[in-house]
């Protein structure tokens, strides 16, 4: 029934006249009636009451699209209103129904709008999955599971909006913002949220290495971002794109050393400092750098280290880093903490050099010490697993020997 009102009233709606300052009745300039509407429309979007009405608003948007001049759709006085409206009005709609309709229309007007007015919506969603800068969800709302699910809705209806070019739209100017936003997000632990990205990321990015080469330096600067931010989702995003993003790059060994270093010292970065619930997947993500980094340590990278009479070459920096806060993170007093920081470190282990013996038996024992690291120090229901293990044998009562991967580090430098 909306539909119907606001297509009689876009077809009948009088054109206004503005007199100039001359007050020549003969200069008249003309509002063209979409213009007119458009205030009107924008309201309804944002404050219309009932679902139906805003649902209907948006369907009224998307049959604008596809049917008005595209001139008129681009104009400045009709399209970016639209899309603001649209966005603001999604951003607070609480029915799903209706912000899969605001997304939708929004995607059919980028596709026939000005590049300015496109350009501001893509801003609008790259705002709203910032989580960086004056804290948790500096932008619109990155703290906020709907909010991140909204903008990869609006993503992914945006691709698929392909009956008026909405493909060609995101092709041409969003997908190099949108994309390594999508590269993190769908690693989001919100699985509402991370739907929307993961289908973007399959129907959008190449496959393998091509998208390290493509979008490897915007990737990591999302993953460093979303580590350095206060939120938890966003540290355990960053830290799983993390290891996405070295792995893809593993067949490039060139590639591979532009972005393993600072991915790993990135993470290694996050593994000090106070525990928060979740940190153990960050530990377990530096294991993972640093093990897909191994061709640049060993014979895969051209390395060397198969004659044993040639002595091991040295770490890189960056793997010395990683290996050293990691066998520093074993030796703390969280159990479970402990335990995937030498999980992480016998995960490490492919990145030694070749013929460096000492290392390889100290990561050894260190994971050997995995199962007293995490086991419980209380008997609630009897003594069960490694605890049972640790009642037999004296010594198994000892720390985990998170020492021994620190002095087989040492024997590698």
């Amino acid at each position: 029934a909306l539909a119907s009102h606001l297509r009689r009233e876009a077809s009948a709606a009088p054109l206004e006249a503005k007199e100039p300052d001359g007050g020549d009745d003969s200069q008249q300039q003309q509002k063209p009636p979409l213009a007119t509407l458009t205030p009107l429309l924008a309201a309804v979007i944002r404050r219309g009451i009932g679902a139906a009405t805003r649902a209907g608003a948006a369907r009224f948007v998307s049959t604008l699209a596809a049917r008005a001049p595209r001139e008129a759709l681009a104009s400045p006085d009709v399209a970016a209103p639209l899309l603001s409206a649209l966005w603001s009005g999604a951003k607070a709609e609480r029915g799903v129904g209706v912000r899969k309709a605001y997304v939708a229309a929004a995607a059919a007007l980028v596709a026939v709008s000005s590049p300015k007015a496109a350009a501001g919506y893509v801003d609008g969603i790259v705002r709203a999955m910032d989580s960086g800068g004056g804290g948790d969800g500096g932008g619109d709302g990155g703290s906020n599971p709907r909010t991140r699910e909204l903008a990869g809705m609006a993503s992914l209806a945006l691709l698929r909006s392909t009956g008026n070019g909405g493909a060609e739209a995101f092709a041409s100017f969003a997908s190099a913002r949108v994309l390594p936003l999508a590269a993190v997000a769908r690693r989001d632990p919100d699985e509402a949220a991370a739907a929307p990205w993961q289908a973007l990321w399959e129907d959008a990015a190449p496959g393998g290495a091509a998208a390290a080469r493509l979008f490897g330096a915007d990737v990591l600067k999302s993953v460093v971002a979303g580590l350095s931010a206060g939120q938890y989702s966003s540290k355990v995003a960053a830290a799983e794109a993390a290891v996405d993003l070295a792995k893809s790059a593993t067949g490039d060994v060139a590639l591979l050393g532009e972005l393993a270093p600072a991915l790993a010292d990135a993470l290694a970065a996050q593994v000090p400092g106070r525990w928060f619930e979740g940190k153990e997947r960050l530990v377990a993500a530096l294991g993972a750098v640093v093990a897909a980094a191994s061709p640049l340590s060993n014979g895969g990278g051209g390395r060397g280290g198969n004659d044993a009479s040639e002595p091991p070459p040295p770490l890189p920096q960056f793997i010395a880093s990683a290996a050293s806060a990691l066998a520093t993170a074993a030796k703390r007093p969280k159990a479970s903490f402990a335990g995937a920081a030498l999980s992480a470190l016998a995960a490490a282990a492919p990145a030694l050099p070749r013929g460096c013996g000492a290392a390889g038996q100290g990561f050894a024992a260190a994971a050997e010490g995995l199962t007293l690291a995490v086991a419980p120090k209380e008997k609630e229901n009897g003594t069960t697993g490694a605890a049972a293990a640790a009642e037999q044998d004296p010594d198994a009562r000892r720390p985990p020997p998170a020492d021994a991967a620190a002095s087989a580090l040492e024997a590698t430098s």
